[in-house]
């Protein structure tokens, strides 16, 4: 059996930033993903770990990332739309055939 485990930041990205400002853990993973006018929304969804402070700072800081389209929380339970430009690598980290 393969384990995989994977460090990344990017100072673009959505989450990344904001885990370390508010000193919050996001585990997730995306659902699923489309093209629309340019470009490419990602579903996703991941739990929240952290301080209830901290988790609370996080949550309003994401909401008001004009990147996020809706934002579901349900407890720790988060589930997201988010749109990012068609020329980001992202594009190609969400392709279903990279494995």
């Amino acid at each position: 059996m393969w384990v995989c485990k994977l460090k990344m930041f990017d100072e673009e990205d959505i989450y990344t930033t904001r885990t370390k400002k508010f000193n919050v853990t996001l585990l997730g993973y995306p659902l699923s993903h489309y093209k629309k006018d340019k470009k490419v929304f990602l579903i996703g969804c991941g739990i929240l770990q952290g301080e209830e402070d901290n988790k609370k700072r996080f949550l309003e800081d994401l909401r008001k990332d004009k990147r996020i389209k809706k934002l579901d929380v349900k407890k720790d339970f988060l589930t997201v739309l988010a749109s990012h430009s068609v020329e980001n690598e992202i594009e190609t980290f969400y392709n279903p055939a990279i494995i």
